[in-house]
């Protein structure tokens, strides 16, 4: 059902799966093969355009952004506040900015986070009742990007102590979560 196949990467021109919105043989159908691309496959799908109001990510960007300056300002020693994969100062982390955006701005918070393709995309791999947490990782100018990486529930613990999880544990985590990101720019691979 994809547009296209770039590096064995299956991406999505959003605009045609808003139009199957209201038929749900359809919305299975690429549920299924987004199940199938997460667990067997690349492990990853791309939704060009997932937002048809591209003012809603401006928005959102502006009020991130607002929060990051204000809590780097209540900071009185910034060498603390990098994030795991810079070192402090290359990068902006915003953690819980799910919940900081919801508090800061609601109806925007909301209307960004109607999103039907995002979640269908979600559906599909932990299906309904699944739920969301956001952090936001500002890359600047000379910043080194994050390494594409899947996040699970066993969190960051060391390599001795996850030796100590069967095999079925690591296999059992990967599946409870679905790592999504949404770009705010354009910016390169």
């Amino acid at each position: 059902l994809a547009d296209q196949i770039i590096d064995n990467i299956p991406i999505y021109q959003a605009s045609k799966i808003r139009a199957i919105l209201s038929d749900s043989a359809q919305q299975q159908a690429y549920m299924a093969e987004w199940n199938q691309v997460f667990g067997h496959g690349a492990g990853i799908v791309v939704f060009r355009q997932a937002f048809d109001d591209v003012q809603i990510i401006d928005k959102v960007t502006e009020i991130l952004s607002r929060i990051v300056e204000q809590e780097q300002a209540a900071e009185a020693d910034n060498s603390g506040s990098g994030d795991h994969f810079a070192p402090a100062g290359a990068n902006s982390r915003l953690w819980n900015a799910h919940e900081k955006l919801c508090m800061s701005a609601p109806e925007t918070f909301a209307y960004y986070n109607a999103n039907p393709i995002i979640a269908l995309a979600s559906r599909a791999w932990l299906g309904p009742f699944y739920q969301v947490t956001t952090q936001a990782n500002i890359v600047h100018p000379g910043g080194k990007a994050q390494v594409a990486h899947r996040d699970y529930h066993m969190g960051f613990q060391t390599a001795e102590i996850l030796t100590e999880y069967p095999a079925h544990i690591h296999a059992l985590s990967a599946a409870l979560t679905l790592q999504g990101a949404i770009a705010h720019s354009d910016m390169p691979i």
